[in-house]
């Protein structure tokens, strides 16, 4: 069964559906109530919600120590940081195909993680992932 929300304009930055992508930026840089997407990692931040499905998530496939937090909350100074290094340092295709532009990254909602296989060196940008 297909489910299909409709909002209007004016909503898609409410709540915790929010729309943040290369087309819609975010316009709120205030994010309240983060904690700890996993207390192993104590630098990846997410806002209580998310942690707590995240968990919920990673227990019901039993992911043990096998799938872990690589990057969670970012501030806007961050998402830039990570922008303008990867231009530096990977060039624009790259950048464009793997990074957000600051205030286009899910990122910085809170309410976005990405995850990889839990190996000695992960990549920040392009992590393993287990199919």
């Amino acid at each position: 069964m297909i489910r299909t929300t409709a909002l209007m304009k004016e909503n898609i930055y409410r709540g915790t559906l929010l729309l943040v992508n290369a087309h819609y930026p975010l316009v709120e840089n205030e994010v309240k109530g983060l904690t700890f997407a996993d207390t192993r990692f104590p630098n990846i931040l997410l806002r209580r919600e998310a942690a707590n499905l995240l968990q919920l998530i990673l227990n019901k496939i039993s992911a043990g120590n096998s799938i872990v937090p690589v990057s969670g909350y970012r501030s806007l100074e961050e998402q830039k940081n990570i922008y303008y290094n990867s231009l530096r340092d990977n060039g624009e295709d790259f950048t464009r195909k793997y990074v957000a532009l600051p205030n286009h990254s899910e990122h910085q909602t809170g309410l976005a993680v990405d995850l990889g296989l839990n190996k000695e060196e992960i990549d920040f940008i392009r992590p393993d992932f287990p199919y």
